[in-house]
């Protein structure tokens, strides 16, 4: 189990990382880590256990600053890419650029916009609303991927899978049942999804879903938060099976990339292809795909997306990044440059899109 070995002292004695780079902490920063740090270290041993880090995260007393202060620990405690990283901020300042470290003020901040900007109502518009959904900062596209079909299918669908309690706990239709979560604390909100003020309804979801995911698991295997077990990783086709309680049908597209396969092969695929994306869309079933490891500037690799349209007149396949960003290609869309994104939205040929992603999944409509 990783300790984060007395990280306040070590944040006030850094304030700056080097010279010729941003802080990466602030003593505003450090100063609300000193004020907290003693309320999450419940067996004041001078150091937080991941134990004692779940817990507070789950407390809803942790509100504004602190929550987001204890989110940018449970960033860091949870990292697989900053675990080599010493979790002290003077260890970090020897570490070459090359390392990455992170920029600690800059999370914080970043968790304290997210806090102040939700707005507490689970619904603040009429509907939920793809175009203002973005991913945060858990690594769980493979659950969001799904959702965000589900909402370019129905919002009001997707509004319908909520119901909120007089006891101020939310229940969230995950499949054939319901899975009832608390409200998410402030530091939850500042880790998970974030939806331009529209409301609660996303970070209640990925509570849900992270609890659906976690009864997944062999017992012994269950992760103490919600929020780690979407965060760990997943399928996405695994999850729109789970998310909507039907059936899924894969379909590969390792031949897009095998040298062996002929060109006579590649168009009775891409014809079969374009038969199962037509009769999906056409009977309104989602539709997710993902990457490995793609070549083409603007993607994302090991990365889940979903699939919300597909042009047969263009053969165009278009598709939505759960992250929500925008991208420009460097000079004329292509397979050299990329394609256009806007609020996670692109467009590309499916001649092109089959070299670049590794496969789909297809609901089955019972």
């Amino acid at each position: 189990m990783k300790r984060l070995h007395l990280i306040i002292a070590c944040c006030l004695s850094a304030v700056a990382f080097a010279a010729e780079r941003e802080p990466l902490v602030d003593v505003f920063f450090a100063e609300v880590l000193k004020a907290s740090f003693l309320a999450w270290d419940s067996n004041h041993d001078g150091t937080l256990a991941k134990l004692e880090i779940d817990t507070a995260l789950a407390d809803p007393k942790i509100k504004g600053d602190a929550a987001a202060a204890l989110a940018v620990v449970k960033r860091l405690n949870r990292s697989k890419t900053w675990s080599a990283i010493p979790l002290m901020i003077e260890g970090m300042s020897t570490i070459p650029k090359t390392k990455g470290p992170p920029n600690l003020t800059s999370m914080f901040n970043e968790g304290r916009k997210r806090i102040a900007n939700t707005k507490r109502e689970l619904f603040a518009e009429a509907e939920p609303s793809l175009m203002k959904l973005h991913q945060g900062d858990m690594g769980n596209c493979f659950s969001l991927a799904p959702l965000g079909c589900m909402l370019s299918r129905d919002p009001a669908q997707v509004k319908a899978m909520f119901k909120q309690n007089d006891d101020g706990t939310y229940e969230v239709k995950i499949g054939h049942k319901f899975i009832r979560v608390a409200a998410p604390t402030d530091a939850e909100i500042a880790l998970s999804s974030r939806n331009e003020s529209t409301g609660l309804w996303s970070n209640v979801y990925e509570k849900a879903a992270g609890v659906a995911c976690n009864e997944l698991r062999d017992e012994k295997d269950r992760l103490t938060t919600p929020l780690d077990a979407i965060a760990s990783g997943g399928s996405a086709g695994t999850m729109l099976a789970l998310i909507t309680g039907n059936e899924m049908e894969r379909f590969t597209l390792k031949w897009a990339k095998d040298e062996k396969t002929t060109p006579q092969e590649i168009e009775s695929k891409l014809a079969e292809l374009r038969t199962k994306l037509i009769a999906a869309l056409a009977e309104r079933r989602c539709v997710t795909t993902g990457t490995l490891s793609p070549t083409m500037p603007g993607m994302r690799g090991g990365h889940a997306y979903g699939v919300v349209g597909y042009n047969a007149a263009t053969d165009e396949i278009k598709t939505w990044d759960p992250h929500g960003d925008t991208f420009t290609p460097k000079g004329t869309p292509g397979p050299e440059t990329g394609y256009p994104r806007q609020d996670g939205l692109c467009e590309m040929p499916l001649v092109v899109f089959v070299k670049q992603f590794s496969g789909f999944a297809f609901e089955i409509l019972k």
